[in-house]
């Protein structure tokens, strides 16, 4: 690994160890209260071949393959340290409404983010919940998320944008 982007790794991560710690000390959050957050991309068709089973000795054999180039459905996945599991939500992402294919702004608030604030431990202004999210810009550049956010008592910590597999928080 080049040695500069291992220092930025260094650096992000006792950034985001004080940062956390903070948020900790100062509300003492329990595991309860802590959720974690990610989302992942699943195609609607295979991309590798089904394994085929023949008889020995068979010079030809047939495989059906889709043509089709399917669709990509993004799942949302919540939950708290005590394996506390918001409903999975599943989103069709269709390139003709959402261009990258990943969630967007605009369903992030008022589809998922009410979604979670449903199926959470119920927040209070005594007793705030902890929502750590990757730093995609959906998170990060919204400023209704964090309205919304505040007004319910929902802290926000935002990992660095494709570093959470390295933090596995």
């Amino acid at each position: 690994m080049d040695p500069t982007k291992y220092m930025a790794i260094l650096w992000s991560f006792q950034k985001l160890s004080y940062l956390y710690g903070e948020l900790i000390d100062k509300y003492k959050f329990s595991p309860s209260r802590i959720y974690n957050c990610d989302e992942t991309g699943i195609s609607t068709v295979p991309n590798k071949p089904s394994k085929i089973l023949s008889l020995k000795g068979k010079k030809q054999v047939g495989v059906l393959s889709s043509a089709e180039r399917g669709s990509l459905v993004t799942a949302k996945i919540c939950f708290n340290a005590i394996e506390s599991y918001i409903p999975t939500t599943l989103t069709n992402m269709s390139s003709e409404y959402h261009p990258p294919g990943w969630i967007q702004s605009s369903i992030f608030v008022p589809t998922w983010f009410n979604h979670f604030l449903k199926y959470a431990i119920k927040p209070s202004a005594d007793d705030p919940v902890l929502l750590i999210l990757h730093g995609h810009a959906t998170h990060t550049k919204n400023l209704a998320l964090v309205e919304i956010a505040r007004e319910n008592n929902v802290h926000i910590l935002v990992l660095p944008p494709d570093m959470s597999h390295r933090f596995n928080l």
